[in-house]
């Protein structure tokens, strides 16, 4: 039996045609309120009986923690090289002097780049050549005269980084050749400007006042194993640290290009205030402040032990350039508060197998976005350090890079940090196949799958009720979830209920105690969502009611019968 109540009276029936009234209760048709339990978000029951309610029930937001992505990157793209004002210089010494090499800005594929190097330097004998497979340029001295040196250390020489040297100098002997490493096709642009330049640090109980120069151009994050350049984020965060604090090489800046992080270290126990009033430095250098689910800050500041590092918190928001891409796809997720933000992803090819993978989103939609500065025209900017795709040569993914907790600072209110994995798939280095995500194969590049679990709040839609009782919300969103489990009651003698009427029994002495219990349990039936039983009615009063709207049916009948013989005779006396 159904369990329903009267002003604190149980009453039980078989008839189970409820519906919710104006209030959100379930009721019958008497208006007698229908008896179950709260459930939790697992659907597990949570006290005792009480009356079903599902007013004021709403699906609240959950942010996105995780997106999935499955596509095919087509093997035959090209490479591409992006060349710009601060990254398109070399020094050539052939023995004759040092001769700046000036390339034009452009897109350029690998086999483009090696022809206008060899062009441009003009060195009778040095050759230049590209290796689609390994994405590495190899130079080549023929020249008979001797070494030729590529200088690519001074701070005008900046093309070391996209052709993938490490040494500042290269030099190739007469006769030999020298292969680069893998070019690095995305440097890190950071803008600075006079709201996100400085940094506040204490050394013995002295407070410090640190200011990045603001430049027309952006910083970059060079190569850090042979030291950056004088142009770097790196050099200039360390030289504003050194000329606060007074003393040459205190502190020590640096830029990791796998993590996307900064690290600084110190030779004397030193304090970053971050959450101090006069830092502003703190999201362009990833050192924003740890937050609690309150979006409050838990941590405001960082300890340097003399000679130790700290390193920063997240890769920092840096403007990007999605020039080189040869594909990119877009997909929604949701910050804390709900709110929908668009995350495009950006895949370029290295070598043969081997892709580079960039998740940017725009400026206006970042906490402390860098626009441009002529116009305020918002601009893509990177989210996370990015990483690798590394397939197998069948076509599957053989390992991935950078995936795990890219985090967002979402603009809005919304907590700041908020960590979101992106899932390429499972690698056959994790063991999996390396077909359910992320493919490389000679078709064109397609997104053919795109999934996050985050989604904004959503108001109840729809009602569905299970074979089990549990009782299911639809929301607006697109959510399901539990609301309410239906109670039903079993007796040791039925016979012994007391009819009410209405379809309504009462407990007696003779039915024996009351046994209440969750559906399929115990003896108890199931739930026929939308159905009808014989049992479900009175079938004496269902009689008589089907016997009254006969006899109004035949009544009607009868009437239009006659309305047609009284027509027939009007025409009748016209003839």
């Amino acid at each position: 039996f159904f369990i329903v109540n009267d002003n604190g009276i149980n009453y039980y029936t078989r008839a189970g045609d409820f519906i919710f009234d104006k209030d959100g209760f379930m009721v019958n048709s008497s208006e007698l309120r229908t008896q179950g339990w709260l459930v939790s978000e697992d659907g597990g029951t949570i006290g005792d009986i009480t009356d079903i309610n599902i007013a004021d029930v709403s699906s609240s937001s959950r942010a996105t923690t995780e997106v999935g992505i499955g596509a095919n990157l087509d093997s035959t793209e090209d490479t591409r090289f992006v060349l710009d004002d601060y990254n398109n210089q070399i020094v050539v010494d052939d023995g004759s002097g040092p001769t700046t090499v000036i390339l034009n800005a452009g897109t350029y594929t690998g086999e483009t780049l090696a022809e206008a190097l060899q062009d441009r330097i003009g060195v009778n004998g040095l050759t230049v050549a590209y290796s689609p497979v390994t994405g590495k340029f190899t130079f080549a001295n023929d020249t008979g005269v001797g070494a030729v040196d590529l200088d690519m250390g001074v701070e005008d020489a900046t093309i070391r980084e996209i052709l993938g040297f490490d040494p500042a100098t290269v030099t190739i002997n007469d006769g030999s050749s020298e292969i680069s490493g893998t070019p690095r096709l995305t440097d890190k642009l950071f803008y600075v400007n006079n709201n996100n330049n400085s940094i506040s640090f204490t050394v013995g109980g002295t407070d410090y006042q640190a200011t990045i120069p603001v430049i027309a151009t952006p910083y970059t994050s060079q190569m850090i194993s042979s030291g950056p350049a004088a142009s770097s984020i790196a050099t200039a965060v360390q030289n504003a640290l050194n000329t606060a604090y007074g003393t040459p090489g205190t502190f020590t800046v640096s830029y990791d290009d796998t993590t996307g992080k900064i690290t600084i270290g110190s030779t004397v126990a030193a304090r970053m205030n971050w959450e101090a009033e006069e830092t502003s430095a703190e999201q362009l250098l990833g050192f924003a402040s740890e937050y609690d689910e309150n979006n409050t800050a838990t941590v405001t500041s960082f300890e340097i032990a003399a000679g130790g590092t700290i390193e920063s918190v997240y890769s920092p928001n840096t403007v990007f350039d999605p020039t080189a891409a040869s594909y990119s796809t877009a997909l929604n997720v949701y910050d804390t508060l709900g709110s929908p933000h668009t995350i495009t992803l950006y895949f370029k090819k290295v070598s043969s197998n081997n892709w580079e993978w960039y998740a940017s989103m725009s400026s206006e939609d970042l906490d402390n976005g860098v626009d441009t500065p002529v116009d305020g025209t918002p601009q893509p900017m990177m989210v996370g350090g990015g990483g690798t795709l590394q397939f197998n040569p069948n076509g599957s993914l053989q390992s991935v890079t950078g995936a795990d907790d890219v985090y967002f600072n979402f603009a809005g209110g919304a907590n700041l940090l908020q960590p979101i994995d992106i899932d390429f798939g499972t690698s056959t280095t994790e063991g999996g196949s390396g077909l359910d995500g992320t493919t490389q194969y000679a078709n064109a590049s397609a997104t053919f799958s795109q999934s996050q679990d985050g989604f904004p709040a959503g108001a109840l839609s729809g009602v569905s009720v299970g074979r089990d009782g549990l009782i299911s919300g639809v929301f607006s969103n697109g959510e399901i979830k539990p609301l309410a489990q239906l109670a039903l009651a079993m007796f040791q003698s039925p016979w012994g209920l007391v009819k009410e009427g209405n379809n309504l029994w009462a407990e007696t002495v003779e039915s024996g105690n009351v046994s209440i219990g969750l559906p399929k349990t115990a003896g108890r039936g199931e739930i026929a969502s939308n159905s009808l039983e014989q049992s479900n009615v009175d079938i004496a009063t269902e009689f008589v009611r089907m016997i009254s709207a006969q006899r109004a049916y035949q009544a009607n009948a009868r009437m239009i019968t006659t309305s047609d013989e009284l027509l027939n005779e009007v025409v009748n006396l016209k003839r």
